[in-house]
């Protein structure tokens, strides 16, 4: 199970800006553990976080990694998913089970919720 760590700027408090009404924006990284799962690794941040997550995580972007993976969130089962070129250039591939991703450090995402 891969870590979330919230950006914490000066003071120690999470980076949460608060936008229109219940809509807010949190900042953080995400770092995958030594064996990848196929279909994933939790990325659960109002389970995580739910004292700053009220409701529903309604989008999350991650940056790219420095392997070149794409991440992509699955609302639906709370994970993050690497994808990879493969051997065609135009296809994305889910990484492979038990591949070690942890190298790939503290990946920043953003996230949306309410």
């Amino acid at each position: 199970m891969g870590t979330i760590a919230l950006t914490t700027p000066s003071g120690g408090r999470p980076n949460i800006v608060s936008y229109s009404g219940d809509l807010r924006v949190i900042v953080g990284t995400f770092t995958f553990s030594s064996s990848y799962s196929t279909g994933g690794e939790a990325f659960d941040l109002a389970g995580s976080y739910g004292n700053l997550v009220r409701g529903t995580v309604v989008f999350v972007n991650f940056m790219p990694t420095t392997g070149g993976h794409l991440l992509v969130w699955d609302a639906t089962n709370k994970k993050v998913k690497a994808y990879w070129s493969g051997t065609a250039s135009a296809v994305l591939n889910e990484v492979t089970a038990a591949t070690n991703l942890s190298g790939q450090g503290a990946i920043p995402f953003i996230a949306w919720v309410r």
